[in-house]
């Protein structure tokens, strides 16, 4: 995967720094520039889809609507946003 630091996605996010990477994608530290200045940091997680087989790829997405739903708990990170690019 590319690195994105000091990049903006979706003219939201400006990426600040990689917190931690795997073999399947990064998190980035990230500064949210819709939010209010006291609470716009967030962890952006960038998962590569390039390589995996279709059963791998459901399994992300079932993922990340279980993490959705679970992310009203106090104590699980919120996941405020998914996107997924061809």
């Amino acid at each position: 995967m590319p690195n994105l630091v000091d990049k903006v996605i979706n003219h939201r996010y400006h990426l600040i720094r990689t917190l931690g990477a795997g073999s399947f994608g990064v998190v980035y530290e990230a500064v949210d520039l819709q939010a209010p200045k006291n609470s716009n940091h967030v962890a952006l997680k960038f998962v590569s889809k390039a390589g995996r087989k279709d059963a791998s790829i459901a399994n992300l997405r079932r993922e990340i609507k279980l993490h959705r739903r679970a992310s009203g708990h106090p104590n699980i990170v919120t996941l405020l946003d998914a996107y997924e690019t061809a």
